[in-house]
């Protein structure tokens, strides 16, 4: 990952910006192109975009290096599928419900 560590969000073209939220919130890219406004070929043309801005080859390296430059929101999950890992299936997480204790 070589991204420019001096990249911030402000630097982030909003189409740019745009389609990172979209990554980060998990959509699917029809979801995402839909809520955009977008054509599909147009999404993928900019998360190509988006990749080569940050410097990174994949967009797993981009959540990563969004995340260390402070450039991704935390937004909520908008997939509410049985595909999402919900928290009372982790092992290591203190359920308040349950009062099952945290290991």
């Amino acid at each position: 990952m070589t991204g420019s560590r001096e990249t911030s969000r402000q630097a982030l073209p909003e189409h740019l910006a745009e389609v990172l939220d979209q990554l980060a919130s998990g959509a699917t890219d029809l979801a995402a192109c839909r809520k955009l406004g977008v054509s599909g070929r147009t999404y993928s043309r900019r998360v190509s975009e988006l990749l080569d801005h940050l410097g990174v080859a994949s967009r797993f390296q981009a959540g990563i290096v969004a995340a260390r430059l402070g450039l991704a929101h935390d937004p909520a999950p908008q997939r509410t599928n049985s595909r999402m890992i919900r928290p009372e299936y982790l092992p290591h997480v203190h359920h308040r419900n349950t009062g099952a204790p945290e290991r």
